[in-house]
């Protein structure tokens, strides 16, 4: 293809106005010999360029240029900076500047980075010139000598003899600059300086020499380095070491060259002679390159020892040999640190390079437990890949164990019987056994300790005696002692005052024969109060416990233990007082007397009662039986395969994790939570009640005897006094039917309660078992579809205006209340009325709103429950009435009988 047609084309659109033909064909003639000439143009080219363009005023201009010669640069082209070149010259002819003429164009561009001078090349011409006119017997002999001016020299004014080159190599091997060899700080290696004029390949020989060289001062640098880390100090005294070999090849060379009657080393000699070194010291440089790096996976200690064992297993078993013996010295702080730390339990490590490093503690919480887990810890960045990440933990854990032994047992005087590792035994079998063995030995030192001389099966046998209500007599005698102490305000309720009391029910109990160390340790713990708390909410039993058993009952644990304690406390606390509301019960002679009101309301008080004490029962008995004690066997029973301190721990921790859900003290069980407070709140409302049913039945009683007295007097003061005994009967008696009213309404709010809590039982698989204990006859869904079907009709009734006959009420009623085993819900004053009221037939208005009041409380009944405890009673009850002196002697006489009488 002939490209002078577009080269005319590309001056001619350059030139405003055209220019003229002479001036056209010089221009393509540069651009040609532009193109050919063997020149390279690299830096002092592009300088320019970038000169030129900051000149523009143009501020898009260099944007403009690099785009396009980006877009150059994609070009399959082999002149593409020349041709730039001349653009830039072509430029510098257009805005006509100084001494920039047309003639310029045609001086050399860079005559510097040519190898060979134009007056060189002039000279040779004549030579070949010459060579060619002579006979053809000495045209062989100009040939040669023609020919070794060119590769050899390239400049025959220079003489450079190869012994020169050879004293300048030696010199490079040694790190040292010489006089036609140099090192160059910008590329980072020996070469040739560039105004020594030498054929290529002399030079590029020279520059493969100097290599070696150059990693050799790279490596003298890293082991001139001072490190504070004892395996990269083991690595630099190792390679210095595996210097020797590349100092004695530097002394044969030098003697060589010293001795001139010894045959000389030539430039190729020195290749082939450093060759095999040079291998070596390449791969030791890129080792260090990599340690050197910044962007480090892991630590510099653990990347070395990795390196080594990479390199360890190298195909060449010349570098495969060297760095085994590199790797073998490096592993010698290693094996140092693992048996201190296997053997005494500590670490000397300034720098922190083993895999376990020591946390700083000095912030952190001093509690055992947390510095058995988080005093130590393994650092897998630092775990070499000489050693697996499973032999790492177990060394962990046995120099863990040795420090627990020495710093919480007090176990200085025990050292571990067993060899120490070594070297050799690093990635074999032997190593796996060695710390396997290790592990068990000091593992199972620790576990007997713990079982035998700190006794940590008796502190937990204290534990579930005391904190889980294990042993029942002593909790019921301190329970009756502490009564009413913790009934007061929580701020008048005192430490010592409990502890007195504390130490009487342990006197009182089976629990006095135990070890003195153990009854020494239970305390009592006041929790922090809140406002309105009473002593209930704040008491709470502790139990302290020493080195190293605190290790495993630590703070979280205490807590947990807290917590169970706590809730088990308010159950016994619940089944406590209704033992107290049936003791009273059955003291009181409700039949003596035929007083209004008075039976109904024992009889339904007597019902209720019943009915909480089933509830509380067979739930403190499904507690302490499937949350308790079935975990306390399965802990047992897992105990005796117990190997180390952290299975222990972990064993104790699900022991008490599956009582806290089994007791429903877990988030997930917390809807179950709510509800058994609730009922507890019911029966404590119950409780109340019958308090005050009691107190106002005893002044009725007492005001009886006291009239039986009075009519044995004078007829006077009888007649005097008669009318105000009555008046008094007649209120007391009308707040008897408040208190049945009262009563009627908790038993409505109790019995929903009692279903809504049943019913969330049903949907639990493992909660069936409680569901069937609570309600085994389903008499709270009876009871439900009694209510629904008695709603049913009274709806029926409104709605008919009380037309509806006697008779389908009736059977609906008797149908639902012969249910098998079961007694209608809804028996009270309310329900008798409403059925007087449609038999003796009155004005259906009154039947209406009687039917309305009737089926509010059957739908509502929690809140009738809680507006009718808001009203005001008609009736103010006396809590402490007011006696005489003779009104309590016959109290007091009444009830002496029966004041001793124990619990069944």
């Amino acid at each position: 293809m002939d490209i002078s047609l577009p080269i005319i084309q590309l001056i001619k659109l350059s030139f405003q106005p055209p220019l003229d033909i002479d001036s056209v064909e010089r221009y393509k003639q540069y651009f040609l010999k532009l193109s050919s000439r063997r020149c390279i143009y690299t830096l002092k080219g592009e300088y320019e360029i970038n000169m030129h363009l900051q000149e523009l005023d143009n501020k898009n201009a260099p944007y403009r240029f690099q785009e396009l010669l980006m877009r150059l640069s994609k070009q399959k082209l082999k002149k593409k900076q020349e041709i730039v070149h001349f653009l830039v010259q072509l430029s510098h002819v257009l805005k006509n500047e100084q001494n920039s003429t047309l003639e310029s164009m045609f001086k050399p561009i860079d005559e510097s980075s040519s190898h060979l001078q134009i007056s060189q090349i002039t000279q040779l011409k004549k030579s070949v010139m010459e060579v060619e006119n002579l006979p053809p017997t000495q045209r062989n002999d100009a040939n040669i000598k023609l020919i070794k001016q060119i590769t050899e020299k390239g400049n025959s004014s220079i003489n450079i003899s190869e012994v020169d080159l050879v004293k300048d190599v030696i010199y490079c091997l040694q790190g040292i600059e010489g006089v036609y060899i140099g090192y160059d700080p910008i590329i980072d290696m020996f070469a040739v300086k560039k105004d020594i004029p030498l054929s290529v390949p002399t030079r590029k020989l020279i520059n493969v020499i100097c290599e070696t060289g150059w990693m050799f001062k790279k490596i003298m640098l890293f082991i001139g380095t001072l490190s504070s880390s004892l395996i990269t100090q083991a690595i630099q005294t190792a390679i210095k070491d595996e210097m020797n070999e590349y100092y004695r090849i530097i002394a044969v060379l030098e003697g060589t060259l010293q001795n001139p009657q010894v045959q000389q080393f030539t430039l190729r000699k020195i290749y082939q002679y450093v060759k095999k070194i040079s291998q070596q010291l390449l791969q030791i440089n890129i080792v260090i390159s990599t340690i050197q790096s910044p962007n480090q996976l892991g630590s510099t200690s653990a990347l070395a020892l990795t390196l080594l064992i990479q390199y360890s297993q190298h195909g060449c078993p010349i570098i495969s040999a060297l760095f085994s013996r590199l790797l073998q010295a490096a592993c010698i702080p290693l094996i140092r640190y693992i048996n201190q730390w296997v053997f005494d339990g500590t670490i000397d490590d300034p720098v922190g390079e083993f895999f376990v490093e020591t946390v700083d503690i000095r912030q952190q919480s001093r509690d055992c437990g947390w510095l058995w887990k988080n005093e130590f810890r393994v650092n897998q960045d630092k775990i070499p890949q000489i050693i697996t990440l499973e032999q790492a933990n177990k060394i962990f854990d046995t120099g863990r164990v040795v420090n627990w032994l020495r710093k919480q047992c007090n176990c200085k005087s025990w050292h571990l019987e067993q060899e120490i590792a070594t070297i050799e035994s690093l990635q074999t079998q032997q190593f796996q056994d060695w710390v396997i063995r290790a592990n068990e030995t000091t593992n199972k030192k620790l576990v007997h300790l713990l079982f035998n001389q700190f006794k940590f099966n008796m502190h937990m046998q204290a534990i579930k005696r005391y904190l889980l209500l294990g042993q029942g007599e002593f909790i019921h005698n301190l329970m009756e002692m502490l009564y009413d102490e913790l009934s007061k305000p929580a701020v008048s309720v005192h430490k010592h005052n409990l502890i007195s009391l504390l130490e009487s029910a342990v006197r009182a109990s089976n629990v006095q024969y135990l070890p003195a160390e153990v009854n020494l340790r239970l305390n009592i713990k006041m929790l922090e109060a809140a406002q309105n708390d009473t002593g209930w909410e704040v008491f709470c039993l502790d139990y302290t416990v020493d080195e190293p058993i605190n290790t495993i009952l630590n703070g979280k644990a205490m807590l947990m233990y807290f917590r169970i304690f706590n809730f088990l406390w308010r159950v016994k606390k619940v089944e406590f007082a209704l033992c107290q509301c049936w003791k009273d019960h059955t003291k009181f002679d409700k039949n003596k007397y035929n007083i209004p009101n008075m039976r109904r309301a024992f009889d339904l008080s007597h019902k209720m009662l019943n009915e909480m004490q089933h509830f509380i029962k067979n739930f403190y008995s499904y507690v302490m039986v499937e949350a308790v004690e079935s975990t306390w066997k399965k802990f047992l029973d897992d105990l005796e395969s117990i190997q180390d301190l952290d299975s222990l721990i972990n064993l104790h921790e699900k022991f008490l994790s599956e009582i806290l859900e089994n007791a429903f003290l877990t988030k997930k069980m917390e809807m179950y939570f709510l509800d058994i407070f609730k009922i507890f709140g019911l029966i404590f409302k119950f409780k109340s009640i019958q308090d005050e049913l009691l107190n106002i039945s005893k002044d009725i009683i007492s005001e009886k005897q006291s009239d039986e007295v009075d009519e044995k007097l004078s007829q006077l003061v009888s007649k005097q006094n008669r009318p105000r005994q009555q008046s008094f009967i007649n209120n007391q008696t009308q707040a008897l039917l408040l208190i049945c009213n009262h009563l009627t309404e908790l038993k409505t709010a109790y019995q929903n309660q009692m279903l809504d809590f049943i019913e969330k039982l049903k949907k639990e698989d493992k909660l069936k078992f409680l569901q069937f204990k609570l309600d085994f006859s389903e008499f709270y869904f009876a009871q439900k579809a009694y209510k629904t079907n008695m709603i049913d009709d009274i709806k029926s009734l409104i709605q008919n205006k009380g037309e509806t006959s006697q008779r389908s009420f009736s059977q609906k009623n008797l149908q639902f209340s012969n249910v098998q085993g079961l007694s209608p819900l809804y028996q009270n004053s309310t329900t008798q009325r409403a059925q007087t009221q449609i038999i003796r037939d009155p004005p259906k208005a009154q039947i209406q709103k009687s039917l309305m009041d009737e089926l509010k409380i059957l739908e509502d009944p929690k809140k009738q429950f809680s507006q009718n405890k808001a009203k005001p009673p008609l009736v103010q009850i006396k809590t402490n009435p007011t006696l005489t002196d003779y009104e309590r002697m016959k109290n007091e006489e009444h009830f002496s009988d029966s004041d001793n009488d124990d619990l069944i």
